[in-house]
């Protein structure tokens, strides 16, 4: 699986073969050159906590097309972290992680090119089942998040101090 990285005027692709290689993608995402996450109302913690949600959740419904109910089954089965890694060593399609900075914010847009889910009501309902808990974290997370078309593509917003 290939991720599309853009930060400032850099694209950096980068072969993912493993769900563990996630952490160190994010740390790359916050530590660009030109990015102060200081600045920003969120700790460094959070934001990491809320990207990795966003980009795992983009990964396994977008780019894999796993549904929720096979998620949980394979996770009660405990062969989840298996079966998402040999289908990541094995997928042709790519995410793209885009960083853009302003004055006022820096945005993340998380585009998986997948065929999208209702977001409304996944967010709507994260709170009270199982499912979409991830969402729910990283709309707690950042000051805006922002889905759009068919819930394949994601603008996360944090604002600055």
């Amino acid at each position: 699986m290939k991720i599309k990285l853009k930060q400032q005027n850099q694209d950096i692709t980068i072969g993912l073969s493993d769900i563990s290689e996630i952490k160190p993608l994010i740390l790359r995402v916050m530590n660009a050159d030109y990015t102060d996450w200081s600045q920003l109302n969120q700790s460094s913690k959070c934001i990491q906590y809320g990207l990795s949600e966003l980009i795992i959740n983009a990964i396994e419904h977008g780019a894999l097309g796993l549904g929720s109910d096979k998620k949980y089954r394979l996770k009660r089965n405990g062969t989840y972290e298996s079966y998402l890694n040999e289908k990541i060593r094995m997928m042709t399609n790519s995410i793209l992680i885009e960083c853009i900075e302003s004055n006022t914010q820096i945005k993340v847009v998380i585009d998986d090119y997948g065929k999208g889910f209702d977001w409304k009501t996944a967010l709507r309902i994260a709170e009270t089942k199982q499912d979409g808990k991830g969402l729910c974290i990283a709309q707690n997370t950042f000051d805006e998040l922002t889905f759009y078309e068919n819930g394949s593509r994601c603008h996360a917003v944090c604002l600055k101090k």
